[in-house]
């Protein structure tokens, strides 16, 4: 087996991904990362070339974080070790699962937070699926809440949404795109108050809890394309046509979604990559502007500067030597 390639950032959020080694060794490698559960590619193709790639991170609880995505594939649950609650934020692709009563359900990049117990699974089957996720042990939770296994006996959920739903793929999402930025201590804290509010969110629930049968609300489809493209706002060709593939719905509907709440796709993309360059500027002000355009997905600095100027009424350098002026 080839040597695993991981970046870490500060030695704590690995990057791991198929793409450094050979096609025909990609799929193997893979599954050296996952010796909790089984799996395959979809079909004989996949395995010939299998690309897939992975941030995590894993506290000394045993609890893990991690943004992972891959090519179509199969995954088998019949491992002991197998016995895990997978809490997860789609984000693109779709899953079906099979529970062990043979119960299909199918989760989507809009199914919104979704709790998954590995023990009462016999497989699932991905297409294009990419999710933000926590995995606990699930004796962690039964421990914890005093929950016994009729709670997640079926399998899998969709969690309704409430104030701590959203605030736990809130978070989830944030670990995502800013946890290279913390060092072991930060990424310990961040772990811990995101199983704090797992637990928070799965005590408040209780017997709410609900099967995904892939009913979406126009709320969660919107809530999902605003984590798409959160989490996609590097891509400089973003595109509606991106976000409605990765949700699994039509531009249309996707239009008619953001038109209720009074906004275009295009509009929601512009304002999340000038949000997410202010932070950029002020919490790294030594990074030179070109390179915080690129971070954003802009092609370059002048075309960034104008869409700054447009929302924010300043140029990024004016904005960040406002920020300095603040601090003096």
């Amino acid at each position: 087996m080839p040597k695993k390639e991981e970046t870490a950032a500060k030695d704590v959020f690995l990057h791991v991904s198929t793409q450094h080694l050979r096609p025909d060794q990609r799929l193997e490698y893979w599954r050296s990362l996952h010796g909790r559960i089984e799996i395959d590619a979809a079909d004989a193709e996949g395995a010939k070339d299998y690309r897939a790639s992975l941030m995590r991170y894993a506290d000394p609880t045993g609890v893990e974080f991690g943004y992972a995505t891959s090519d179509a594939n199969i995954v088998g649950y019949g491992k002991p070790e197998s016995d895990l609650v997978i809490v997860s934020v789609p984000v693109a692709g779709e899953m079906l699962f099979t529970t062990r009563n043979d119960d299909r359900i199918r989760v989507r990049a809009s199914s919104g937070l979704t709790i998954v117990n590995g023990v009462e699974l016999e497989k699932s089957r991905s297409d294009g699926f990419s999710h933000v996720y926590l995995t606990l042990e699930r004796t962690h939770i039964e421990a914890a809440l005093g929950i016994g296994a009729g709670m997640l006996a079926r399998g899998v959920y969709s969690v309704p949404e409430d104030g701590l739903t959203r605030m736990l793929q809130s978070h989830l999402q944030s670990m995502a795109l800013h946890g290279d930025q913390l060092d072991a201590n930060g990424a310990m804290i961040a772990t811990k108050a995101a199983t704090d509010l797992v637990l928070g969110v799965m005590a408040s629930q209780n017997a709410q809890l609900v099967e995904n049968a892939g009913d979406l609300t126009a709320a969660a489809c919107f809530e999902a394309a605003s984590r798409y493209i959160t989490l996609n706002i590097s891509n400089v060709s973003l595109t509606a046509d991106d976000v409605a593939q990765a949700l699994g719905v039509s531009r249309a509907h996707l239009y008619r979604l953001f038109e209720q709440e009074q906004l275009s796709i295009g509009d929601m993309i512009r304002s999340q990559r000038i949000a997410r360059a202010s932070d950029i500027l002020r919490d790294d002000p030594g990074r030179p502007i070109k390179q915080v355009a690129f971070m954003v997905g802009y092609q370059s600095a002048a075309s960034f500067t104008r869409a700054f100027r447009d929302i924010t009424g300043y140029s990024p350098s004016d904005f960040r030597q406002s920020l300095v002026e603040r601090l003096i």
